[in-house]
């Protein structure tokens, strides 16, 4: 029997997938329709298998293959892929699929994304039990280029449903849901992350090294234990390319939240400054830090500007120190601060200029009549940044707190909302006051 091509598996297969290629069988058939029986010899030639989602093409590939009975006894497998190749071997018995393979792969890449890609090589088992598969043994990255991208289209996280009404009723089960239940991929796998894996983007550009185990079912619930290394390699922050110090991301169970341990620092200048990431990927903890110990505002600084706070002296110095401040400690857009001021349980937590002779905030400008002024903030009234952290106590009471990243800088305000228009505000600390304040909105 002769098969002249395989594209009619192409309906069997998917649309993401595509075979192609000839087989070429030779031998008897017995049994019966139920409990065929095969002897013979089945070869192949010109195989192909296309993955067309990430443009991965498996070609030239040859298959030698015997049956005997209801036995499969399958001598070679084998694909190229640009200068690899993967190679199958085993045997397989029909009645009931019970059987093993090896798998072995030399030097194959294998597409991860758009111009992202890894060379594997390894020798694994695959052992077949009805509607499951066991897949364990040791891969090794000969090299690698993986890219982190931002802006991806959002998802659903796992625990939301939506509810076709379309669908059938409650109790009744999908063939959907039937397949994946009924077939299933055990994995106990050593991953070697080798010496040439870089990755690279949104900042980041290292090389990695470590070994992984990876175990769990495929593709549902994968789990994994190790520590993998920053061998070498820089972050991109605060307008400064900051060398990456020491960096391990430590797996002890869910792959997407692993323990986190990164130092990255602004080297050759008097006081060497970087961040520290720590914590878990779900709940960071960035601190500063830097060689000598300085105070956090002086940190700020020399890893932002590269001078001390006594150097800063333009207002366009202090505009970077301000936007790396509100990155570092978060702005009120529901970023980084708004996960962090409600873990403190806060309702505002904000980096902002402030003026230390001024009763009013900056922001609005206030002033009394003709005196002059510079961006709202009156002649002679020394401006800094202050990070405000405030609370509301009930309906109509708010208590803010505000720290000066420079100098001498505290306020404690608590103000009292007589109606929506009329309120009554104090403060104690560095500008201590008494204020009435009636609010009146116009075009």
């Amino acid at each position: 029997m002769r098969v002249p091509t395989l594209a009619f598996a192409n309906r069997l297969i998917g649309p993401e997938w595509a075979a192609a290629g000839r087989l070429h069988f030779s031998g008897t058939v017995g049994g019966t329709v139920a409990r065929p029986r095969l002897q013979g010899a089945l070869e192949g030639s010109e195989l192909a298998l296309v993955q067309r989602a990430l443009g991965w093409r498996l070609a030239n590939g040859t298959l030698s293959a015997r049956f005997d009975g209801d036995r499969l006894a399958l001598d070679a497998l084998r694909l190229e892929s640009g200068a690899g190749s993967i190679t199958m071997s085993g045997q397989l018995l029909l009645d009931g699929m019970h059987g093993g393979f090896t798998l072995r792969a030399d030097r194959l890449p294998v597409p991860i994304g758009p111009g992202q890609r890894v060379v594997l090589s390894g020798n694994t088992g695959i052992a077949s039990s009805g509607s499951r598969l066991e897949w364990k043994g040791d891969i090794r990255a000969d090299e690698g280029l993986i890219e982190l991208r931002g802006g991806e289209a959002p998802t659903l996280p796992d625990d939301v449903v939506i509810v076709d009404r379309s669908a059938p009723s409650e109790g009744v089960q999908k063939p959907s849901d039937a397949a994946s239940r009924g077939f299933a991929i055990g994995a106990d796998l050593n991953l070697d992350l080798g010496e040439r894996l870089r990755v690279r983007g949104s900042g980041v550009d290292v090389v990695l090294a470590g070994t992984l185990n990876l175990r769990g079912t495929l593709p549902a619930a994968p789990r994994a234990y190790g520590t993998v290394r920053v061998r070498r390699g820089t972050y991109s922050a605060y307008g400064q390319q900051l060398e990456i110090e020491r960096g391990e991301v430590v797996f002890n169970g869910p792959l997407d939240n692993p323990v986190l341990d990164i130092v990255a620092m602004r080297r050759n200048q008097a006081v060497e400054a970087g961040v520290a990431l720590t914590g878990t990927v779900l709940s960071p903890r960035l601190r500063l830090v830097s060689t000598p110990d300085v105070p956090d505002s002086q940190k700020l600084s020399w890893l932002v500007l590269g001078v001390g706070l006594d150097e800063v002296n333009t207002a366009g110095q202090g505009a970077a120190l301000q936007a790396a401040a509100a990155t570092l400690f978060g702005s009120n857009d529901g970023g980084l601060s708004a996960g962090l001021a409600g873990a403190l349980g806060l309702d505002i937590l904000t980096v902002r200029s402030a003026g230390a002779a001024s009763v009013f905030d900056p922001n609005f400008g206030a002033a009394f009549p003709g005196q002059a002024t510079t961006g709202g903030v009156p002649v002679g009234t020394v401006s800094q940044n202050v990070v405000a952290i405030g609370k509301r106590l009930g309906s109509r009471v708010f208590v803010t707190y505000e720290q000066g990243l420079r100098g001498v800088w505290n306020i404690l305000r608590i103000q009292y909302d007589i109606t929506h228009r009329l309120s009554i505000r104090a403060q104690a600390g560095t500008d201590s006051a008494l204020d009435m304040l009636y609010f009146y909105s116009f075009d």
